[in-house]
């Protein structure tokens, strides 16, 4: 393991050097994950980047298509949820925790694939 003078040396790459010799064990769990973590990353594309960079048309259609059938599902699962808490059947916090799940969601969706024109179309088509 590099000591902590070590780390300034500019001919040394990030990913060579481990952590530092006076780390505690906490500070090297988590410089294994966060090295671990980048690496899955970016294997997976999953960097922070537009998830749907590249994407031809026919992507974002069935991108939208998928989102428009979960919709589907998920609304018909909120209306028996909604109904089963009005008849007593369901627990309304389970109910209301559903609810908030499927908002939440749908924002990340949005967020991440929302603005394609095409993902709408698709959407709009299921």
């Amino acid at each position: 393991m590099p000591k902590l003078s070590e780390i300034g040396n500019p001919r040394r790459k990030l990913s060579d050097m481990g952590p530092p010799e006076d780390a505690s064990p906490e500070e090297i769990r988590r410089y294994r994950y966060e090295q671990l973590k980048a690496e899955l990353d970016r294997r997976n594309g999953t960097d922070g980047g537009d998830p749907m960079a590249g994407a031809s048309r026919l992507d974002h259609l069935l991108v939208g298509a998928g989102r428009g059938f979960t919709d589907l599902g998920q609304g018909a699962k909120q209306l028996g949820l909604n109904v089963g808490a009005k008849l007593g059947l369901v627990d309304d916090a389970r109910a209301g925790d559903y609810n908030r799940a499927v908002a939440d969601e749908s924002a990340q969706y949005e967020k991440d694939l929302g603005d394609s024109g095409w993902a709408t179309a698709g959407r709009i088509g299921a």
